[in-house]
This record gives structure tokens, sequence and C-alpha cells, in this order.
């Protein structure tokens, strides 16, 4: 197949999934976007995005770059999760969203106020009064994991492991590496656990979970979806809010005026869990790598190659391998080069 437009294309040796890389991928990000906006990585054979403009236009487009053919780096991984709400598209994906969504809208929620303040009065009193702690390991772990996992319904044996699954699961996203293979028997055991322990009858009644097998019953989501389903609460649901307290908590300790902002004036709190979950990456391990990065497929090249971005630079697929790694957050929306606006002017203020 000809790849004449993909040859126009700038070229990187540069690998994002190196660990240093993970632990410190700033500079490895300024450098790509430096080189363009659409960087061939010679490593994975794969288009990196590293700019806005051009990872909104392909997010935007799911016909050009559908995610129903996997969103993950490695085909284990995208024939396991492939017809959950992330390897969907179009109607098919609304109609899980849908179920998926509905335990967890803000009014839905409501229900869980009083038992969360309650759980968070007690283990800032408790850290407290240590004086010194883990803010990821003894604080940011604890509302998901207690929180979450009753919410979600699981049998209280197991349950204990989701921790260990949610890191397993964006362990294995990435490149079929050391650090996706080590972590596969832990995504097994995850997955066999959604088969066989979160079912009608060892769930408890009226949980997220439950929810989802009375949507598959009333035709709302096809039943053979129903465990890559519960995948949408057991790995993702522990992901995000244990790295925005994480980074919120790094964020206040090197930013002490901004945590004076929010002392005095509460209404900024939701700001903040939005920037510390979009700025600062200090807080990184493997499971978070997939925050800032996000892989997606295009096998249709007959579409993609049609399309253009931003700059004009039109891109061609090579046959039908994984095309795009569009490195956004922090990664496109803190550009140096790109932005004209200082790191430091997305404070809270």
């Amino acid at each position: 197949m000809s790849i004449t437009l993909a040859e126009k294309v700038p070229t990187s040796t540069l690998d994002p999934y190196t660990d240093q890389a993970l632990l410190n991928p700033s500079p490895l990000y300024r450098e790509l976007r430096e080189i363009g906006p659409v960087v061939w990585l010679e490593k994975y054979g794969m288009f990196a995005l590293t700019r806005y403009d051009v990872v909104v236009k392909a997010l935007r487009d799911w016909e050009a770059f559908p995610s129903s053919f996997g969103v993950m780096m490695n085909d284990d991984m995208n024939q396991i999760l492939r017809g959950n709400t992330l390897c969907s598209d179009g109607d098919a994906h609304h109609r899980l969203r849908r179920v998926v969504i509905r335990p967890i809208t803000p009014a839905a929620l409501t229900s869980l106020r009083e038992e969360v303040e309650r759980e968070a009065e007690a283990v800032v009193d408790r850290l407290c009064g240590k004086g010194q702690f883990c803010a990821t390991r003894e604080l940011a772990t604890h509302l998901p994991v207690t929180i979450v996992s009753s919410a979600i319904g699981l049998p209280e044996e197991g349950r204990e492991r989701m921790m260990e699954w949610s890191i397993g699961l964006f362990n294995c996203i990435g490149p079929m590496n050391d650090r996706a293979r080590n972590a596969m028997p832990v995504l097994s055991e995850m997955m066999h656990y959604a088969r066989t322990h979160a079912v009608p009858g060892k769930l408890k009644p009226g949980s997220w979970a439950e929810a989802i097998h009375h949507a598959a019953a009333a035709g709302e989501v096809p039943s053979e979806a129903v465990p890559v389903l519960m995948i949408d609460y057991m790995g993702p649901s522990l992901d995000t809010t244990i790295f925005g307290i994480s980074s919120g908590v790094w964020l206040f300790a090197n930013y002490p005026d901004q945590w004076n902002l929010v002392r005095h004036d509460p209404s900024l709190i939701p700001l903040q869990s939005t920037r510390s979950c979009g700025w600062k990456r200090r807080f990184r391990v493997s499971r978070a790598t997939w925050r800032v990065t996000i892989i997606w497929t295009a096998s249709r090249c007959r579409k993609a190659r049609a399309r253009s971005f931003s700059m004009a630079l039109p891109i061609a697929i090579r046959g039908s391998s994984r095309i795009l790694i569009a490195l956004t957050s922090g990664a496109t929306m803190r550009g140096v080069t790109w932005h004209s606006v200082p790191d430091r002017t997305c404070a809270l203020a």
C-alpha cells in the first residue's frame, strides 16, 4: 500500500513508554510538539498527535478514527475489552454510556453524600493525627476503594483486589512490553471475577453492577457486553479519583497561595478538582499514563486518507495498523511553543 503521504510526516525514535518517560513525560512531550503536530513514531509504527487543535479534530471525528476496533496499543487488550463504552462509537456508544452513567449522575449520587462526608471526615481526622502520611497510599486511595467498591455492589470476596485490578488494567493498555505482559495475569483475574462473581445473586441489591444486569435483561445493552461494562466501574472509577486527590495535594504543597484561595473560598473546589486532573502529572505511575495518552485506531483507512488536519497536513494510513497516539491533556494543553499563556497563569486565580 502506498505510504507517500505518510512519508511526508516527520519521524521520531522517541519512546513515550519508557520508565523515564512515564516518570517525567514533559520533556519528551515538548520535544514531540516541537517536531510537528503529527509525528510518526518509528518504534511503534504509529502517528502521534502532539498539539491541541489536531487532537481535538481527531477525537471529534469517530467515523474516521473509530474506537470500536479497540483503543489500546496491543491486540490482546483490544479483544478483551471490545464492546465496552471505551471501545464503541456512535449510537452503540451512547446506548452503553446511558446505562453505565445512570447511577453516577449528580442527582443519583446524592444518596451517597452522607456516607462520603462521614468517611472523608474520618480519614482526614485520622491522618492529621499522624502528622505525616503518604497522600497517595493513605489519603487518595481510601474513598475510592471503600465507597466505590460498595456502590458498585461487588461481593466482599475479591473486592479487596480492586486496586490491583485498576493498576493492571492501565498497565495493559500500552504496547505489549514487559509492563503489559506482567500485568496480563492480573487482568485475566479481573475478567474472571466479572464473569463469575459480578453476577445476579452475588451482587448487592440496588447496586450499580446489578443495574447493568437489569439493563441487559430489558434489552438496553447486549448480554454479552455485561462483563466488560463492569470493567467501566472496576478500573477507571479508581484511577481518576486517586490521581486527582494525589495531584491536588502535590499542587497545593507547591503553590500554597492557591491553597489559601481554596481555604477562604470553598466555591473554588470544583475548579481545583478539574485543574488537578488536567495539569501537573507528578503522581505518575504506569496506571496514570493513560490519563494523558489516549490511543485511537483507524482501520477504516480509506476514510482517514481523505481527512486533513490543522496546518493542512494530510495523513495517510499504513495498512490497517494502529495509527494515532493522541497526547492529550497535560501533553498538549501545556505546550510552550504553540500556546502563549505561561504555565503559571492557569492557577485558580
